[in-house]
């Protein structure tokens, strides 16, 4: 089972937060990063905007609302991060396209 798949499952919101994400036009995206000691580190992620097309759920069509979003990631997060450098060693070009929020 996919993980969208899963929270869409878990509840009503989780559902309509799924359906939100998958077609996200964002207008506010921020990374904070703040090292607590040499191995601890907190990143902390933000963004806001809404979802692109109509939520529906048990039949009934919502519109579009405003999403704001917080996950705090606390812990080994310099050696989970210096890890997947690691393994993703061999990539050659890594491109960001940011979109236009609308």
């Amino acid at each position: 089972v996919a993980v969208g798949d899963a929270l869409k499952d878990a509840n009503q919101a989780t559902d309509l937060v799924v359906q939100a994400l998958e077609d996200f036009h964002y207008d506010r995206f921020v990374i904070e990063l703040d090292e607590q000691d040499a191995e601890e580190l907190m990143i902390r992620l933000h963004f806001a905007g809404r979802s692109a097309r109509p939520l529906t759920r048990g039949g009934i069509t919502l519109d579009p609302v405003p999403i704001e979003i917080n996950i705090n990631l606390e812990g080994p997060m310099r050696q989970i991060l210096n890890d997947a450098v690691d393994d993703t060693s061999d990539i050659t070009n890594y491109s960001w396209t940011e979109g236009d929020g609308s």
